[in-house]
Formats: C-alpha cells, sequence, structure tokens
C-alpha cells in the first residue's frame, strides 16, 4: 500500500520507481513462496466479496498522485517559460493565485 502511493505521487519526479516496485515485487514474492514452501504450512482461504475499504483507500492515493503530478508539472512548465521567454515567475504567479 505505502508503495503504491509512493509510485503513484513521485513518478513524475522519478520515472523509474514503477520499474523498481515492479523488481521489488518479483524479488519479494519469490522469497515469500520460497519461505512458505520451506517453512510454513498455508494457511486457510477466506472467501471475500471485494477488497472492501481498501478500494477508497486506492482511489484516494490516486487522486492524490494526479494532484501532486499536476502541481509538478504546472511547476515546471512555469520554469521553463520563465527561461525560455523572459516571463517573470512572479508576475506568471499572481496571474493564477489572486
Amino acid at each position: 500500500m505505502i508503495q503504491f502511493g509512493f509510485v503513484t505521487i513521485f513518478v513524475a519526479a522519478f520515472p523509474l520507481a514503477p520499474l523498481c516496485a515492479l523488481i521489488n515485487n518479483i524479488v519479494e514474492l519469490r522469497l515469500d513462496a520460497y519461505k512458505l514452501v520451506k517453512y510454513y504450512q498455508r494457511s486457510a482461504a477466506l472467501k471475500a466479496q471485494d477488497i472492501g475499504a481498501w478500494h477508497n483507500i486506492l482511489n484516494t492515493f490516486a487522486l492524490i498522485a494526479v494532484a501532486s503530478n499536476v502541481c509538478s508539472a504546472f511547476t515546471v512548465l512555469c520554469l521553463i517559460a520563465t527561461k525560455a521567454c523572459g516571463v517573470n515567475w512572479v508576475v506568471t504567479r499572481s496571474l493564477f493565485y489572486h
């Protein structure tokens, strides 16, 4: 859950985060499978109708990620416009924050 939040929120800052998370999950899955087969007995499965409250939590993480990435992209685009067009950053900010 924490990994999903970090990957979705900071993917714009570190584009390789999903790949690192995938590699981490594959290694962790294999190690957990080895431990279950070698050292532990499998627990009895319980039937569930859906993922329950986790659905709302995942949706909240997704919304936060979208907002974070939009703000990051807006900031970078404003900085690029400042350098390329000679627009003053203070003037650009004042247009959006009245």
